[in-house]
């Protein structure tokens, strides 16, 4: 899979730090955004506590408005439903035990 072209903000590498699995969550929250608010930009896509994390800035130094937030928070919430690696419909377990080192 190729990873997403997104929109990034200026001063930011413009690296996923999610896995695979999440790419499809992440088009579908950079469309949503971008239909409801144009000019956006991303400054953080990453995982933590299991779960992706957005942050987006707007044109001008605007504020972020709160549709903006929902539709991250919906990513969010979906993702934790989700492999990050495998995407949807896996039912492995990832994380590294002390009996896989």
């Amino acid at each position: 899979m190729t990873t997403p072209v997104l929109p990034w903000a200026e001063g930011h590498d413009g690296h996923l730090r999610v896995g695979e699995g999440w790419w499809p969550l992440v088009i579908e929250l950079a469309d949503t955004l971008n239909a409801a608010h144009p000019g956006y930009k991303f400054s953080g896509v990453y995982e933590k506590d299991g779960q992706l994390r957005a942050h987006i800035v707007m044109p001008g130094g605007m504020t972020v408005p709160d549709s903006a937030y929902a539709a991250i928070w919906d990513a969010q919430v979906k993702s934790a439903r989700v492999c990050e690696q495998c995407g949807p419909g896996c039912h492995r377990h990832h994380t590294e035990t002390e009996e896989d080192k």
